[in-house]
């Protein structure tokens, strides 16, 4: 990935797809996973940030997976990430 802050090289990230809707109940996040990895799920609430919040972490055996992010009921934005663990 390349843009204004500089470039980075990750693994081939097995998300495919990743919907966000926001709810009175915070943002509900609905990914299409790679299965048989473990992934943690981070935010911040500014793109131009570096250090990203863990939100949870999770395995899948199945390829969908839904977060309710319950904490962004007050927050104008977030942005989240999928991050393969090792």
């Amino acid at each position: 990935m390349t843009n204004l802050y500089g470039r980075t090289i990750s693994r081939n990230a097995p998300v495919s797809c990743f919907a966000l809707n926001r709810t009175s109940e915070g943002n509900v996040l609905d990914l299409s996973v790679g299965t048989n990895y473990v992934y943690e799920l981070q935010y911040v609430p500014e793109v131009t940030r570096t250090n990203w919040i863990g939100l949870t972490n999770f395995f899948l055996q199945t390829n969908v997976f839904r977060f309710v992010d319950s904490g962004a009921t007050n927050d104008p934005q977030r942005f989240y990430r999928a991050v393969v663990q090792p």
